[in-house]
């Protein structure tokens, strides 16, 4: 996009913060936990460094440090949905919408 002089001011990376940080114990490409949070991590500081806006999918607290919006969606279910993620994360991140109402 920028090849074609398309200034990009943001970026947003669908379920990088939504789905579930992956493990492989597969000798021939090992990951735990923690590496796969630092190396994607390490792509939305990237687009940071790039003077970009960064985002994601349904924010998780690994990810606090690499965006600047999560759109929190909450799941129904049984109970009470209280927004915490928003209530604890507000002065950290925007959470447009519903989340922290």
């Amino acid at each position: 996009m920028q090849a074609h002089g398309l200034a990009l001011t943001a970026y947003y990376l669908d379920v990088f913060s939504a789905d579930r940080l992956q493990e492989c114990l597969d000798p021939r490409h090992s990951v735990t936990r923690q590496e796969c949070a630092q190396l994607r991590g390490e792509c939305l500081k990237y687009l940071r460094q790039q003077g970009l806006v960064v985002s994601s999918e349904c924010g998780a607290d690994w990810a606090i440090p690499y965006i600047d919006a999560a759109a929190y969606v909450s799941s129904p279910g049984i109970g009470v949905a209280v927004p915490l993620f928003g209530l604890v994360y507000h002065d950290a991140l925007i959470v447009p919408g519903d989340g922290i109402s």
